[in-house]
């Protein structure tokens, strides 16, 4: 027998659903979703997320979950919770099919754009679809399992995790609230402290990007307050300064990690460290608490200024912008297909403005898709049966049957424990092993601040990286060996608490268990080193340092710092949190002086056989770093060593490694083709 909904919750339904405020927020997350997700666009710089802990994600996740009330809360309530989860069940085979949909999309738009654009390598460089090029029926197999989330199709499998869940919280709700609102808190409790994660590629240990059982928490308080498990918050001006506060106090704070910031944090280096601190609350992957209470503020200061029931948002303009919040699934789908086709445009059209203009233009066109859609659902169908879209499973079977016959080889991701005499401990070391004979040249390549050794397996996708190299014949199959080494900067700190001597174990323990675990060509010609970022600035002081054993040194993004200033002026802008454990603590100026590249270059320069260099950085990278690159290109210049250094568009990112690391991997299969002609060791 179907259960009695109370009366309150329908009161509260019917008040929401003529409420404007939930489509004018679903609508203008969807604009900003769609400017933040445009390649090589300057203006992701300057969306919402660059100014506070919270973004366009939250809106979107926030309101699906309020939709979600709205649309299954009376299947519930009327039908019983057999019919509700019914309800949901066709609703995630529905998001199932779409999502598998605009993955073929994808790749078939920017399929054709290489095609009809020479030298255009939109999907393995810029997508990172390498994996499903090399072996697509394998791939997709895994994808259709979600085995395989790539990053860039990543909300919808998140949206079917949380929707699965719905059930479940009405099933608790409908006995308490506070039971379903404990439920929601565990799982999220879980999620943030990465104990409940799913991963996100066979390959390796890397997780889906956004954790479903910790965005839950915000779809649920949409879920909530829909459904009137939570009360409307009051109108009172005390909590309305409080939020405006909050917002105020995070946003000099708030830049992500990797992207360009207009909110302070680059021009006053203190505000980086406080980022840096913060970064566990703040973390996006797993819903850290303070984006939880940004976007709660952030949707006061919202809900306050749209007036009673959304009376400030009546106007043409407005409803525009709530037409596309009403149409959130076809909107986004277009929005996801369409961003790569507006970075395709960027690539071709270059004239003041352009970024601005296509942008507008994209907007536009979510606009129409909306409208077209509405009139869509309005009209009947010509012979009375609802149309059904075959279209994306159909293609997707095709693509599976003509990828089952193509195999690849594909290297093997480790992760291994080496013993270092240097650090008094082992040093958490992954491993990418090509499928191929040794014995092999090897690549030590290092990560930057605040990562670890599953940085460039996860957010580097190196085995793709190696994979496809590898495959185009641009350098042998090759052993790289990406080692932990915390915040040491790679220099030798031998304090009580420091990192340790991590200089001495990439100079000598970590090469010699390398080569004996594995079977390598045990001298420095194959032997080269790099990183990003303070993994860039490692690589360069080994190779300078140590020519009898690394060959060759890149840096991508290098983290070169000018010596200590004497002056105490110069001396109080500099940051010293990203430092700690590395140079003494308190930093101790001399020592950071004595570890600074521009004091070996000299004794670089006089070296006969000194190690090859090669540099890249980003044009909107930070305006120290990329001062500290051209300096130090410019003393060896000067000295007659030649070290390129390479700009390309892009910030402090991973985004821009990404797409930098297949050109080094061409630099170090050069280096090692010289190699192959010269003396064997």
């Amino acid at each position: 027998m179907a259960e009695t909904p109370e009366p309150h919750k329908d009161n509260v339904s019917r008040r929401q659903a003529r409420d404007p405020r939930l489509d004018v927020f679903r609508g203008l997350g969807m604009f900003i979703i769609l400017i933040a997700h445009v390649p090589n666009s300057s203006l992701s710089s300057w969306i919402p997320a660059r100014f506070g802990f919270s973004d366009a994600t939250e809106i979107f996740v926030f309101c699906s979950g309020a939709a979600s009330a709205l649309a299954f809360g009376a299947a519930f309530d009327h039908h019983g919770w057999w019919w509700g989860t019914r309800r949901i069940a066709r609703r995630i085979w529905e998001v199932y099919r779409a999502h598998v949909g605009v993955f073929i999309a994808v790749i078939a738009t920017l399929g054709l754009a290489e095609a009809l654009l020479p030298g255009a390598d939109y999907l393995r460089d810029r997508m990172n679809l390498g994996p499903f090029l090399d072996a697509p029926g394998l791939m997709l197999a895994q994808f259709l399992r979600f085995a395989y989330v790539p990053n860039y199709f990543d909300i919808l499998p998140m949206y079917i995790v949380i929707l699965a869940l719905v059930p479940v919280m009405m099933a608790l709700g409908q006995r308490s609230p506070w039971l379903a609102a404990a439920f929601s808190l565990t799982l999220w409790l879980g999620a943030t402290t990465h104990l409940i994660e799913l991963n996100a590629e066979p390959w390796s240990e890397r997780p889906w990007f956004f954790n479903p059982f910790a965005w839950q928490l915000v779809f649920f308080t949409g879920f909530a307050f829909t459904r009137g498990w939570l009360p409307a918050p009051p109108r009172r001006r005390g909590l309305l300064l409080l939020s405006l506060a909050f917002l105020a106090v995070s946003a000099p704070v708030s830049c992500h990690y990797g992207f360009s910031c207009y909110a302070g944090w680059g021009y006053a280096p203190i505000l980086g460290d406080i980022h840096d601190w913060l970064d566990p609350v703040i973390d996006k992957p797993h819903f850290g608490a303070l984006r939880y209470v940004h976007f709660l503020a952030l949707a006061y200061v919202s809900f306050i200024l749209a007036g009673e029931r959304g009376s400030a948002l009546h106007g043409s303009g407005w409803e525009k912008i709530a037409q596309v919040g009403r149409q959130t699934l076809a909107v986004f789908l277009s929005g996801i297909v369409l961003a790569q086709l507006l970075g395709v445009a960027l690539d071709l059209i270059h004239f003041p403005g352009a970024e601005i203009v296509i942008n507008l233009m994209g907007c536009a066109i979510l606009y129409a898709v909306a409208r077209f859609m509405t009139y869509w659902k309005a009209s009947p169908p010509k012979d009375g049966r609802p149309r059904k879209g075959r279209t994306a499973l159909g293609v997707g079977a095709l693509v599976a049957a003509l990828g089952a016959t193509t195999s690849v080889q594909s290297g093997e991701m480790r992760r291994l424990m080496i013993p270092s005499a240097a650090l008094g401990r082992e040093l958490a070391t992954s491993v990418y092993v090509p499928d191929a004979a040794g014995p092999w040249p090897v690549l030590y390549l290092l990560h930057g601040t605040n990562g670890g050794e599953t940085d460039w397996p996860t957010m580097g996708h190196l085995a793709e990286a190696m994979d496809g190299a590898i495959l185009r014949n641009e350098l042998p199959p090759t052993l790289v060996v990406m080692p932990d080494g915390g915040n040491s900067w790679y220099v030798d700190n031998p304090d009580p608490g420091g990192s340790g001597l991590m200089a001495r174990t990439l100079a000598k323990d970590l090469p010699q268990a390398i080569d004996q675990l594995f079977q390598t060509r045990a001298c420095a010609q194959w032997r080269i080193i790099g990183g990003n970022s303070m993994g860039g600035y490692g690589a360069l002081i080994e190779a300078m340092d140590h020519p009898d054993i690394y060959s060759a040194a890149f840096g991508m993004s290098s983290a070169i710092w000018k010596p200590w200033p004497d002056d105490p002026a110069a001396r109080a802008t500099r940051p010293t949190r990203m430092f700690r454990g590395a140079y003494g603590e308190p930093l101790d100026p001399q020592r950071f002086n004595d570890w600074n590249i521009f004091s070996r270059i000299e004794a670089y320069a006089a070296q006969p056989m000194r190690a090859a260099i090669k540099l890249a950085i980003g044009s909107h990278d930070f305006a120290h770093l990329k001062m500290g690159n051209s300096d130090f290109v410019a003393a060896l210049a000067k000295r007659g060593v030649d070290a390129p250094l390479q700009v390309d568009e892009g910030g402090h990112e991973w985004s821009l490694w990404v797409r930098q690391l297949p050109e080094m991997l061409q630099w170090v299969g050069s280096r090692w083709a010289k190699a192959q002609a010269g003396p064997h060791c």
